[in-house]
């Protein structure tokens, strides 16, 4: 359980973790066991997929409140999300069977960014793979 998220908000040029004071040390040590080697903990940057001489990383930026959220059902819609709160409540999906087939999303809050061409580009380069 993630007692010291409080919220998360996401942005295309950065992750903000609103997190319990002092709790600074587990968000890293979380976002470190999450991302492996894709997080740098000095830069305080999630490493993201891009060229090695044009290397491209998220910042993510610790937001210490003393805020008391209270326990909010997220109710999946359509619309632009503008934060996600922690629920300790909320029941987390059973872990797929190793023989499931792995999953890969796309997403942007903005439309118009090449999703769906990017996903069938892939999507041909991992059959041209196998």
């Amino acid at each position: 359980m993630l007692f010291w998220n409080l919220y998360t908000r996401a942005y295309w040029d950065g992750l903000i973790l609103g997190i319990n004071p002092g709790k600074d040390g587990e968000a890293s040590n979380w976002l470190s066991t999450l991302f492996d080697t894709r997080y740098d903990k000095e830069k305080n940057a999630i490493i993201l997929e891009s060229l090695k001489e044009n290397q491209r990383e998220l910042p993510v930026l610790f937001e210490e409140t003393d805020e008391r959220i209270e326990s909010q059902e997220f109710i999946p819609t359509f619309a632009r999300p503008s934060v996600l709160y922690s629920n300790k409540d909320l029941e987390h999906p059973k872990p797929l069977r190793e023989e499931s087939p792995p999953i890969i999303a796309f997403h942007s809050f903005k439309g118009g960014v090449g999703r769906t061409i990017h996903a069938i580009a892939l999507a041909i380069k991992l059959s041209q793979n196998s």
